[in-house]
This record gives structure tokens, C-alpha cells and sequence, in this order.
């Protein structure tokens, strides 16, 4: 049997929304770049700590919740921040 080529526990779908995270009362522009049940990855130009917890709202309310950074890398111009959702996506319906 094959092994996955990520060690992700869930399938990643492409998503591409803006959205704002907030974290320590500070509101940060972003763009969802892949969404599954339990995490995103979104992009911004700001970077966020690894730990913090966030709060996530999406112009079209399709995400809104909260979540804790997982990652933050510099790419380029901007940074990928790996989100995991406080409460999985299935979970929330």
C-alpha cells in the first residue's frame, strides 16, 4: 500500500477567497489558498506567530471560526500561514 505523498490527515481542496484573520486585536488582510476539515493554508503580506490563536472571517462567510497558526514562511513577496481549525469543519454542521 502506497503512503501519501503529505502527511496530512485530510484532503486539501483549492480555495481562493480573501478573508481576515485577527489576532491580538489586530485585523490582517488574507487570501484562502486551500481549505480541508481540520486546517487552511492562507497567504498575506504580514506575518503571524506560530502559536497564536486566531480568528478567521471570510468576505462571503463561507469561513469564519477559529484557529491556531501552525506554520508561517516567507514566499517571495509574501507569507503562507498554516492554519489548524480550533473545531473541524464536518463538525461545525
Amino acid at each position: 500500500m502506497p503512503l501519501p505523498l503529505t502527511p496530512r490527515s485530510a484532503d486539501r481542496y483549492r480555495i481562493r477567497c480573501w478573508l481576515t484573520l485577527s489576532v491580538n486585536h489586530r485585523r490582517i488582510p488574507a487570501r484562502a489558498i486551500d481549505l480541508s476539515g481540520s486546517g487552511a493554508t492562507v497567504s498575506s503580506l504580514f506575518p503571524v506567530a506560530v502559536g497564536s490563536n486566531v480568528q478567521i472571517r471570510s468576505r462571503i462567510s463561507l469561513l469564519a471560526g477559529s484557529a491556531q497558526v501552525r506554520y508561517c514562511r516567507r514566499r517571495g513577496l509574501v507569507y503562507r500561514i498554516g492554519l489548524e481549525f480550533s473545531r473541524p469543519f464536518a463538525a461545525r454542521f
